[in-house]
């Protein structure tokens, strides 16, 4: 009885610790990720640098109003690193996310290679109504992270780890922390100069809601022989979708155009 007292108050007092000390702890990790893909960066042979702009519109649907928002993003991917970071606003949202991964560990078989890593996102939101902010949003999160390539150009990825969501409401003057599950799995081919990807995952880019209300999406992109990639996207997000009452929340489409950088 005594050790299991003893074990509750020690989860707690970490749990605690992890809430008060969330956005450094995953900062903290965050940088560390970043430097170690710097440092792997000088073994890959080319890097594919992209940056993309994009139109999103939401379909009224539950919470989600009839919005058209706009997106700025770059993109830095090698054979260990990646980076991401993008910028998007509407007319009641502004919403920030950076993110890097780091293939710790690579295989490289007959037919396919395969990949182990570590990442880490951060994203912030802010929600304003007839100008006045009603919240600000701070998801972070790490995943562990596992990919199998093949050389017919197919890929499959998964991403599962653990975040945090802490929202402050000024006029409340209330800070609300949360803890949830992330996972995402995504499925790519090439074929010719067409990339048809799909994927489904507790978020997306810019949407973060707690678990679980998956999103899936299914995206097309064209390469051209410039040096252009128009791409155009769906995405649907079911509301509480194993639970007695699940919905949908939202339908977004989205159009792209990217250029690979020299």
């Amino acid at each position: 009885m005594g050790q299991r007292i003893f074990f509750v108050l020690l989860l707690n007092a970490v749990r605690l610790f992890i809430m008060r000390n969330m956005k450094r702890v995953f900062f903290a990790m965050f940088c560390a990720v970043l430097p170690a893909a710097a440092v792997f960066s000088g073994e890959n042979a080319a890097l594919t640098k992209l940056a993309a702009v994009s139109v999103t519109h939401n379909y009224k649907r539950g919470i989600e109003r009839d919005l058209t928002a706009c997106a700025i993003e770059g993109a830095v991917k090698g054979e260990r690193f990646g980076v991401f970071s993008g910028l998007s606003s509407n007319e009641v949202l502004f919403d920030v996310t950076a993110a890097g991964e780091w293939w710790v560990f690579r295989q490289d078989l007959d037919k396919y290679s395969l990949l182990y890593g570590l990442d880490a996102v951060y994203h912030y939101q802010r929600f304003q109504y007839n100008g006045i902010t009603m919240s600000h949003e701070n998801d972070v999160m790490a995943d562990f992270c596992f990919s199998l390539v093949t050389k017919n150009r197919f890929s499959f990825l998964i991403r599962t780890g653990y975040g945090s969501k802490i929202s402050v409401l000024p006029a409340l003057e209330e800070t609300i922390f949360d803890f949830t599950p992330c996972v995402f799995v995504g499925f790519s081919k090439s074929i010719a100069q067409f990339d048809v990807l799909f994927s489904a995952g507790t978020h997306t880019d810019y949407r973060y809601p707690l678990f679980c209300s998956p999103d899936y999406a299914l995206e097309v992109a064209y390469n051209t022989k410039s040096g252009f990639r128009p791409s155009l996207k769906g995405d649907v997000r079911i509301n509480d979708q194993f639970t007695t009452a699940p919905y949908i929340n939202r339908i977004a489409l989205t159009a792209k155009v990217g250029v690979f950088l020299p």
